[in-house]
């Protein structure tokens, strides 16, 4: 087949996908966001398959010419549209920059997952090295990009394939849909057949005003919501990541500002006489109280065998701005695993050096319980708790009363003790 011939049988097959998946009661929730930007079939040859900057979709006339069915077609055409109504590029552009192989692969993991769950096997038909593991099922990017890095951190070569059973574990050994078995040596840069796994256009995106990425991350939301009405026609179920795409991104470092606001002493007592410095910066106006005096906080950071040392850099940069910012009369930050190893109090006139004179201690496993036993037993006086941490560990066992905030880096699974506010953090939110 030559070249331009490729091509427009190429686009016919995508105009074909895009009605017959935007009229399906499983996928029309993406009708509006595939009408998003412009799909282009480009003449390019292996190893490129696919491409999105996270309006545009591009496709590879040779790649798409070479699949057998329009199944596959459909897979791949539904697979760009995913990434751009995830937003995948502007939530996680800087993470790829740094990390793309092992971002692609998380990205893919989780789009995929979504695909192989539609019920009707007849629309959609993965092709040769499509990534995909029903143990990811559910599970955000962040969540498989984190166990995925751990698992090369580690040296495991037993990594997740695009060849497991229904139940998670691995497979006989015969490939599904032709991919190769978990005990063929593959390239984490190639998807099957000599070709690479889609790409991701983080410069187009970084080039782009922050107008213009704001009117992308609202046309995105707009799309879906406009395709979530005929979706609801259909009585068809929205994804959970799609929920969470739609879901309004609480600004952590508000949350923080207002938490600790609420814990003031006297904060019921407001005044119009002088507005709250701690919002002027942001235009916005409100009283200040009273007594505006923030007193002791507790900000317990989690040094587990879980939290890696840039991760941990992270949290200490995140308290020398909550410092910063709230300026509180004391700041004691307990260092906890299964216990509190350390403690570090600092006030006002060492704020300023405090990413330097902190000393993180720890390094074992994870219980936070132990850090309401720790005030309990000292005592303490703090007027609020901020809890950094990761999230990962089993129930918390709480026994004080002190108001606390848990900021939670990348799992979006983490459910607090009764009464505690949680707010999650992106790690892209740290960069």
């Amino acid at each position: 087949m030559g070249d331009i011939k490729a091509v427009d049988f190429v686009h016919n097959r995508i105009k074909q996908a895009h009605s017959v998946l935007s009229r399906h009661p499983e996928t029309c929730l993406y009708g509006a966001v595939m009408l998003m930007g412009e799909s282009t079939v480009v003449d390019k040859p292996k190893p490129f398959t696919a491409c999105t900057d996270g309006r545009n979709k591009f496709y590879g006339a040779q790649y798409l010419s070479e699949l057998e069915t329009q199944g596959e077609i459909n897979f791949i055409v539904l697979h760009e549209n995913l990434h751009v109504g995830l937003n995948h590029i502007p939530r996680f552009a800087s993470m790829v920059r740094k990390d793309p192989n092992t971002m692609n692969r998380a990205m893919d993991y989780v789009v995929n997952g979504i695909i192989e769950n539609i019920k009707d096997k007849k629309l959609v038909s993965r092709p040769e090295g499509g990534l995909y593991d029903p143990m990811f099922d559910g599970w955000s990017v962040t969540e498989v990009y984190e166990y995925l890095r751990k698992k090369q951190e580690s040296g495991d070569s037993n990594q997740p394939s695009n060849n497991k059973s229904k139940n998670g574990s691995p497979s006989d050994g015969k490939p599904k849909n032709g991919s190769p078995s978990d005990n063929e040596p593959k390239s984490q840069s190639e998807g099957g057949g000599g070709y690479e796994f889609d790409k991701h256009d983080v410069d187009a995106f970084e080039k782009m005003s922050k107008q213009e990425a704001e009117e992308l991350k609202t046309d995105v939301g707009d799309a879906l919501r406009a395709g979530g009405i005929l979706a609801g026609r259909f009585g068809a179920n929205t994804p959970r990541a799609i929920d969470e795409a739609l879901e309004a991104k609480e600004d952590w470092r508000r949350v923080t500002a207002d938490f600790m606001s609420n814990a003031v002493r006297g904060c019921n007592e407001y005044t119009w006489r002088k507005m709250n410095r701690r919002w002027l910066a942001e235009d916005i106006y409100r009283p200040s109280m009273e007594d505006e005096t923030l007193g002791e906080v507790i900000v317990g950071i989690d040094t587990s065998g879980s939290i890696e040392g840039s991760l941990l850099s992270r949290f200490v940069a995140e308290l020398a701005s909550i410092c910063e910012g709230c300026q509180p009369e004391k700041v004691r930050v307990l260092w906890w695993d299964t216990c509190v190893h350390g403690e570090q109090v600092f006030d006002e006139q060492t704020y300023t050096n405090i990413r330097k004179l902190l000393k993180p201690v720890g390094g074992g496993g994870t219980k936070p319980g132990c850090v309401s036993q720790y005030m309990n037993k000292n005592r303490t006086n703090a007027q609020c708790v901020i809890m950094l941490s990761d999230g990962y560990f089993g129930s918390v066992e709480w026994t004080n009363t002190t108001p606390v905030l848990w900021l939670v880096i990348g799992n979006g699974g983490f459910a607090p003790p009764v009464g505690h506010k949680v707010v999650r953090v992106d790690r892209e939110d740290l960069e």
